[in-house]
């Protein structure tokens, strides 16, 4: 037992071990994008930013994500944009 790589996937909110991938899904709805899987203590904004899927992106793509990840600036140096959708209560 690794009792390293049990620490960091540690999760104090959910109380059991756990890892984060971050998917990719365009407007027709199929999965495009699957990391590789992340310890779970990775912050959201760090896992979108290192998974390898900016890379991925062409000039003029459009990303969708929620207001907690802030990414623009990253996204904007491969020519994309950013789109927070608006929320109702």
């Amino acid at each position: 037992m690794n009792l390293k790589a049990r620490a960091s996937t540690w999760s104090n909110y959910k109380h059991h071990n756990t890892v984060k991938f971050f998917i990719g899904i365009p407007p027709q709805g199929v999965i495009s994008f699957i990391s590789k899987a992340w310890i779970g203590r990775v912050n959201d904004k760090h896992l979108k930013e290192h998974c390898g899927l900016l890379k991925k992106l062409l000039k003029g793509d459009i990303v969708m994500e929620d207001r907690g990840f802030d990414t623009a600036e990253k996204v904007a140096l491969y020519c994309a944009e950013v789109k927070i959708p608006t929320f109702t209560k």
